[in-house]
């Protein structure tokens, strides 16, 4: 479920796939694919599941330039690229200097699931995006992760 900020007449829900390092308290879908590759525990990830992650770093700066202009109403603070979660979790294998032999392609009508999802769950960022929001791509925004995990 996105998560939402409101003030004044603004309602920005923001992409719940955010790209960012692990906290005390939460992880996300990078730990998760890391900690299975780590344990050799296959994961299915869907090619035909798309989204548009976003780095949750791009995500603070997208909120603070709504405040700072005033946005309002409805903002979608999505990354810059449609991809799906298996080009995703090998996109975060090679970031890590992993092996993506665990990830396993998957069609999303072939797994049974205990409650249906949409196939897409992309945001449409046009709007953030000629205000100036510019998230960086999914690479870029894993590299970083990656190189300060190892630090």
């Amino acid at each position: 479920m996105p998560w939402r900020v409101k003030r004044a007449k603004a309602d920005i829900p923001a992409d719940e796939q955010l790209i960012g390092p692990p906290t005390p308290t939460a992880h996300c879908f990078v730990q998760g694919t890391i900690a299975a590759i780590a344990t050799n525990t296959p994961q299915t990830l869907f090619t035909d599941e798309v989204r548009t992650p976003a780095s949750v770093f791009d995500v603070i700066q997208g909120l603070h330039l709504l405040l700072d202009r005033g946005g309002s109403g409805i903002w979608h603070l999505g990354g810059p690229h449609l991809i799906n979660r298996y080009e995703l979790g090998c996109l975060i294998a090679e970031s890590f200097g992993l092996s993506n032999t665990m990830l396993q392609p998957a069609l999303q009508s072939s797994v049974p699931l205990s409650t249906p999802r949409s196939p897409d769950v992309s945001l449409n960022s046009q709007k953030a995006f000629a205000l100036g929001y510019a998230p960086q791509p999914p690479q870029v925004a894993l590299t970083a992760i990656a190189q300060a995990a190892s630090q």
